[in-house]
């Protein structure tokens, strides 16, 4: 029954790992990448509108090119430069050259990483579930992932990040959860994963064999009945159960 939550079973003692989704789970990276967007804006254009404009257009832009990012068309880098010349003649600037757009994305992933935070639940979710072994699994690149972990000071709890780059697969595909269950020593039926998109995160991981949890920050529900369901990782230690001293 590897993957589904017993309706009979209020914790799975089994569980030994503990696997994160993190934009959206751990961090608010839309709100990151809005308030990193606007300060690399700032340096293109005076005028405040057209830069809060532009910096809601970066982030409106993300899916197309993210996709073919995940489809392995692109790679992170590539993708991300083309979005920067998307943005840049969606605002009627001249297309960047690669110094230029270079540039750009240079300013835009350090205010990205000052204004990455964790969600208020994080630190205190990460403290009840220090029995457990943890880590995360992010369709993004892992190289980026780690910096922003440790810049938000959480790699003393979750040791081990696993990426695209990292797996060779991006979720929903089995390898790249299967690869974040090796990296913490555990088989599939000893893991749960906890993330904020219900296909993704949580059926995706059910598919690979995890425990797969959904995280409803919005409460938009209702119970997906495949899967478990929280609405802050306030209640992820009461449906996993305690467990001390594992790792």
């Amino acid at each position: 029954m590897a993957g589904r939550w017993p309706a009979c079973e209020p914790h799975l003692p089994e569980i030994r790992g503990i696997l994160f989704d993190i934009d959206g789970t751990l961090f608010d990276t839309p709100g990151s990448m809005l308030a990193g967007a606007r300060l690399a804006m700032a340096d293109v254009v005076a005028d405040e509108e057209i830069a809060t404009a532009g910096a809601r257009a970066w982030l409106a832009d993300e899916e197309a090119r993210y996709e073919a990012y995940l489809a392995g068309e692109l790679t992170f880098v590539e993708q991300r430069t083309q979005r920067v010349v998307d943005l840049f003649l969606a605002l009627g600037l001249p297309a960047p050259d690669l110094a230029t757009a270079s540039g750009w994305l240079a300013r835009y992933r350090e205010a990205q990483l000052q204004t990455t935070i964790a969600y208020d639940d994080v630190r205190d979710c990460l403290r009840a579930c220090a029995g457990y072994a943890l880590g995360a699994v992010s369709n993004n690149d892992g190289g980026w992932q780690r910096i922003r972990i440790e810049h938000a000071g959480l790699n003393g709890s979750i040791r081990h990040v696993i990426g695209i780059d990292d797996a060779g697969a991006a979720k929903p595909e089995p390898a790249i959860f299967h690869a974040g269950c090796a990296a913490l020593g555990l088989a599939p039926a000893q893991v749960a994963y906890v993330g904020d998109d219900l296909a993704l995160d949580a059926r995706g991981a059910a598919g690979a064999g995890l425990y797969g949890i959904w995280l409803d920050r919005l409460g938009v529900g209702p119970e997906p009945g495949d899967v478990a369901r929280i609405t802050t990782l306030a209640d992820l230690v009461s449906r996993l159960g305690n467990r001390d001293g594992v790792r």
